[in-house]
């Protein structure tokens, strides 16, 4: 076979590659991009990361969101899920102060996103929605 016939195939194999989507998550863990839509205020997207609660070890169903809100990666600013099952999480609890976070999202069966309903009461109640993706 040629070098021109060779490099062309191997041209069309890296371009076939790379047009299949990358699936990014596996589970709950990791970097996710969330699209917010408050109720009252301005619409925002930001970056959250979720990991395992480690306090809570012997439990794998817990896990600490950073960043929640767009409040800060710092653990002032952590808010606790749970997984109730596969395609459920529930929101447990928060380490801000003078911020309460109620709620629940769905989890797409490939973990592709999670489709969020909470309410965040800091200055005022507001009514959110919100996709990890």
């Amino acid at each position: 076979m040629s070098r021109t016939k060779i490099l062309m195939l191997l041209l069309i194999g890296f371009t076939i590659s790379a047009c299949d989507k990358d699936k990014t998550h596996s589970s709950l863990l990791g970097s996710w991009k969330c699209d917010e839509y408050p109720e009252i205020s301005l619409p925002s997207t930001f970056q959250v990361n979720i990991v395992r609660n480690s306090a809570l070890s012997s439990d794998s169903s817990q896990y600490v969101i950073y960043n929640f809100n767009n409040l800060g990666f710092d653990e002032e600013h952590a808010v606790y899920i749970k997984q109730e099952s596969t395609d459920e999480v529930v929101i447990t609890g928060t380490n801000i102060v003078g911020i309460s976070v109620v709620g629940s999202g769905t989890i797409a069966a490939d973990y592709s996103s999670i489709e969020w309903e909470y309410t965040v009461n800091k200055d005022f109640k507001e009514d959110i929605r919100a996709t990890y993706y």
